[in-house]
């Protein structure tokens, strides 16, 4: 059987009590529209939640049975080698807070075999799509400030917050988050998330909030969390650079050893990639348009479609205005 240009997937919605509407009320999507969304995972290949195809021949299909099927169509034939016999590699979702997400961290690849997990590390980075006046995230701690300190204030019950570093945020700022980084999203925001295909989080600090459901305090993890941090820098710096091409705007966001993404706005029809070592993921931040041999594909703003490394050379950007996460193949 052949495989398809465009995989395009159903979303899982997850409930959380600092979640909103934006998903409904703002990208029109189908989530349970009175209740706090939180999460809207959108390519996933997870216990939690199967991404499966929506359209076409593999209707049904989920995103895991895919690349078991046509690993090398998909992954491109290097990467096919890389993750043979795995999961697809990353989680790209949605976050949408209406109120500040617990203070938490990720462990490293090495650290979450060395703590046991049966998940590797995450690493993620974050692409601000709407933000409200004076809206703010938390990235590594304060200049001089050790993670022993931090671990001293959540234990007395002291000011967490004076030791975080804090950077406000505007739609169209993005950071990359190495595992190991200590952070926070803040109220009003709604962002993209790429990240490593793990779920494993280590909540150190919820700003003394009690649980509706339990009466409690939530959970922290202070013990893997403090393993888990690195005190490398106080925030994560991400090279600038953007190439002007003919048709439109290429902007380099981020590469590290787990994804790339860059960042098009497309504005006369054209060819953009030019090799076919790996799967390209779009997520639309405008209506994007894209065409392979007469059969064209709209992506809607807040949606994601899945193209197979075979078909990226053949493909062609119309018009919109996208993130692509890919991987050196």
């Amino acid at each position: 059987m052949k495989m398809e240009t465009f995989l395009l997937f159903d979303e899982g919605y997850f409930y959380r009590t600092w979640g909103n509407f934006a998903f409904v009320e703002k990208f029109h999507k189908l989530a349970p529209p009175n209740q706090k969304i939180g999460e809207a995972w959108l390519i996933s290949d997870r216990e939690e939640y199967e991404s499966k195809v929506t359209e076409g021949t593999y209707k049904g299909k989920t995103l895991n049975e895919l690349v078991r099927m046509f690993p090398k169509e998909i992954y491109g034939e290097n990467l096919a080698k890389r993750y043979k016999g795995k999961r697809f590699p990353l989680l790209l979702k949605l976050i949408d807070a209406n109120e500040i997400l617990s203070v938490q961290v990720h462990p490293s690849d090495e650290i979450a075999k060395k703590l046991g997990e049966r998940d590797g590390g995450k690493t993620e980075m974050w692409y601000i799509l709407e933000a409200k006046m004076n809206s703010f995230i938390y990235l590594g701690l304060q200049r001089g400030v050790k993670k022993e300190h931090l671990l001293k204030e959540i234990r007395n019950q002291g000011d967490v917050e004076r030791l975080l570093n804090k950077i406000y945020v505007k739609p169209g700022d993005y950071f990359l988050l190495p595992a190991g980084t200590i952070h926070a999203i803040g109220p009003g925001i709604v962002l993209a998330e790429i990240q490593q295909n793990s779920n494993i989080t280590y909540r150190l600090y919820d700003w003394n909030r009690i649980d509706s459901d339990t009466g409690k305090p939530r959970v922290l993890h202070l013990d893997k969390a403090m393993e888990a941090v690195s005190e490398g820098g106080k925030s994560i710096s991400v090279p600038r650079l953007e190439l002007h091409r003919e048709f439109g705007l290429e902007k380099f966001l981020c590469s590290c050893p787990f994804f790339n993404v860059k960042l098009f706005n497309v504005e006369k029809p054209a060819n953009i990639w030019e090799r076919n070592d790996s799967f390209h993921i779009v997520f639309a931040i405008r209506n994007t348009f894209l065409e392979y041999d007469n059969e064209e594909k709209i992506v809607k703003m807040g949606e994601a479609i899945l193209i197979p490394a075979l078909s990226t050379r053949e493909i062609r950007v119309k018009k919109g205005e996208f993130l692509d996460y890919y991987i050196n193949g």
